[in-house]
């Protein structure tokens, strides 16, 4: 165990892609911080540059997923690209002679304790990006640019295919609505990982306490139709499954198969 100058063990903090898949635990004590902004990592993270970490091996344990990441290295270079196959999200890989693991800062949860930060290959930045501390600072979305950013696909119609949005019915037992839960909690993750979108579960608040309700979308009918032959082999979902069985928690559900609309505008009403 790796420990502080006053041999105290060394905290550790977590991380993980964005959909959950992936997830892992790490010393807090990074040597250093690479802000790089080489032509290949801002390939890799279509950003001004790429924030990464180093630290070593020892200090870092995968906690979930490390089948459901994939690899990329960069020819003739110590670049590689770690992501999650279901979100995309970048995640740490080790260096090519395997003493440190690389950690993308984005995919951490916690303050950092970095002992020294490096900007480096500053004589490839873009020209957009050679001006950004003069760019006015938000700390939120500035009002008038919502609608822009808050729709939650980026169109109901994908390649000529209509979109279609599962809808789903839950009748629980009241008793075992933190087994639902549970239950619920690993869906979501799980859609993704074949491509869907999950909007969330509902579960009993004020009203009847026996009614939970789920939605998630696909690009196509079709698409859906692969998640489920996928989703039936895949053994995560076989145990989300299984727990449902065994726990008695969902006593019947229904679903129905909906088109949604998710790109509004004024133009149909403001002509009548």
């Amino acid at each position: 165990m790796m420990t502080n100058s006053d041999n105290s063990p060394l905290r550790k903090i977590k991380g993980g892609c964005l959909c959950g898949a992936v997830t892992f635990a790490v010393d807090n004590a990074f040597e250093k911080m690479f802000l790089c902004s080489c032509d290949q990592c801002r390939q890799i993270t279509g950003s001004a540059f790429a924030s990464n970490l180093f630290v070593r091996i020892d200090g870092f344990d995968w906690l979930d997923g490390v089948d459901d990441i994939a690899n990329y290295q960069v020819p003739g270079r110590d670049i590689s690209k770690a992501f999650c196959r279901t979100c995309g999200s970048g995640v740490p890989w080790e260096n090519s002679d395997e003493t440190k693991m690389i950690v993308p800062a984005g995919s951490l949860n916690a303050p950092l304790n970095v002992a020294e930060r490096f900007r480096i290959f500053a004589s490839e930045r873009p020209d957009w990006a050679s001006d950004l501390d003069q760019i006015s600072l938000h700390a939120a979305l500035p009002q008038g640019l919502e609608c822009q950013a808050k729709l939650p696909l980026p169109t109901q119609h994908t390649i000529g295919k209509i979109m279609i949005t599962c809808h789903v019915t839950y009748k629980l037992d009241p008793a075992k609505t933190p087994d639902f839960e549970i239950y619920a909690k690993a869906w979501i993750p799980l859609v993704a990982r074949f491509g869907g979108t999950h909007h969330g579960y509902f579960l009993p608040h004020e009203g009847p306490n026996d009614l939970a309700f789920a939605a998630f979308s696909f690009p196509s009918l079709a698409a859906y139709e692969v998640y489920r032959t996928k989703s039936a082999a895949d053994p995560d979902c076989k145990a989300a499954y299984d727990f449902a069985v065994k726990t008695k928690c969902i006593l019947r559900y229904d679903r129905h198969f909906l088109r949604p609309i998710l790109d509004g505008n004024l133009s149909g009403i403001r002509s009548q």
